[in-house]
C-alpha cells in the first residue's frame, strides 16, 4: 500500500543578532513544539522566524511510500550561493496533522545526530554548529503504514 507525502517547509530559524543557542542539539523538550527557543541572553527567547520568509524547504526523493522502502530527505536553500546553508535543525516525519513523530531516521550525516523523541531514532538534530549545506541527506524509513505524512 502506497502513502502520499507532504512537503512542508522546515522550520529553521536565522538570526542576524547573537543568540545563545544550543550548540550540541536541540532538545528532546523541543520534540513537540518544533520550537527552537534561542535565548536572546536576557532572560527572554528570540521570536521564531514566519514560515512565509523561511529561506528552507525540506525535499523528498519520493513523494508515496511504502513500509519497507527508505526517503532520502534534505534541506534546500533558496538564498544566494554565498549564504546558504544551516547550522541548526530538528528534523522529524509526522502524520499529517499530528504532532507525534513516526518511523525513524538512519545513517544521519556527520555533524548531526539522531534523537528520541516517542522511539528510538524517531529525529533528528544538529550535533555541532559547523554549516550543513544540501549535500546533507537524512534517510528516514517507515516501518510500518502510517497514512499520509510530513516532514517537519
Amino acid at each position: 500500500m502506497q502513502y502520499n507525502l507532504w512537503i512542508a517547509i522546515c522550520i529553521i530559524c536565522t538570526y542576524q543578532e547573537a543568540v545563545y543557542a544550543l550548540p550540541g542539539g536541540a532538545p528532546t523538550g523541543a520534540c513537540t513544539t518544533m520550537m527552537p527557543r534561542h535565548s536572546n541572553g536576557a532572560n527572554g527567547f528570540l521570536a521564531s522566524q514566519s514560515l512565509a520568509s523561511s529561506p528552507y524547504t525540506l525535499m523528498a526523493s519520493k513523494r508515496n511510500y511504502t513500509s519497507t522502502e527508505a526517503i532520502t530527505v534534505w534541506v534546500v536553500d533558496s538564498r544566494a550561493s554565498s549564504d546558504r546553508g544551516y547550522r541548526g535543525l530538528l528534523l522529524q516525519a509526522r502524520k499529517v496533522s499530528s504532532s507525534a513523530p513516526v518511523g525513524t531516521w538512519m545513517n544521519v550525516p556527520a555533524d548531526t545526530k539522531l534523537i528520541t523523541c516517542s522511539v528510538a531514532n524517531d529525529a533528528v538534530t544538529h550535533s555541532n554548529t559547523m554549516v550543513k549545506n544540501e549535500s546533507s541527506v537524512y534517510t528516514w524509513k517507515a516501518g510500518g503504514n502510517h497514512g499520509n505524512i510530513e516532514f517537519v
